[in-house]
């Protein structure tokens, strides 16, 4: 499933406005899930050692089974942060000017859902996605579309 999502950078240059495309199918979102529970147990059980943070949230590098997002620029931004895409949904070129490799890439992991994160290849940017709902990723990993907006090409 293609998802859409909006994204916020920092940088000291100005940038144009654009959205993430990621894609997430069944195992992939059972890992991301699978993944969840266990850094947020972990996180849990340092927090009532005394040796971690109370705020519910690890950031971890992405292996092989979780996917990557790519920036695009869409016509429209997702109403409420993720949107569903076509499954044909193609993204078109970028110019030179506005493509951005990226390259580090890490999934944020809280309590109320996840993000992703990376760092542009040639220069400072990072670029961060907005957070896809817990209850989105149990509908994939259960083969339904989620229960969140659905946008046409």
């Amino acid at each position: 499933m293609k998802l859409l999502l909006c994204v916020s950078y920092s940088s000291e240059f100005p940038d144009n406005s654009r959205q993430a495309l990621i894609e997430i199918n069944k195992a992939s979102a059972g890992a991301l899930l699978a993944l969840r529970e266990m850094a947020l147990s972990f996180l849990r059980a340092a927090c009532a050692a005394g040796i971690g943070s109370p705020v519910p949230y690890v950031g971890i590098g992405v292996g092989e089974r979780i996917p990557r997002f790519e920036l695009v620029n869409f016509a429209s931004e997702p109403a409420d942060g993720v949107a569903v895409l076509p499954d044909d949904f193609v993204p078109g070129p970028m110019s030179e000017d506005d493509d951005v490799r990226l390259e580090y890439h890490r999934v944020e992991l809280s309590e109320d859902g996840v993000a992703f994160s990376g760092l542009s290849r040639y220069g400072s940017a990072s670029y961060t996605t907005s957070e896809i709902p817990i209850g989105a990723l149990r509908a994939i990993a259960e083969g339904r579309v989620p229960d969140i907006q659905i946008l046409a090409p």
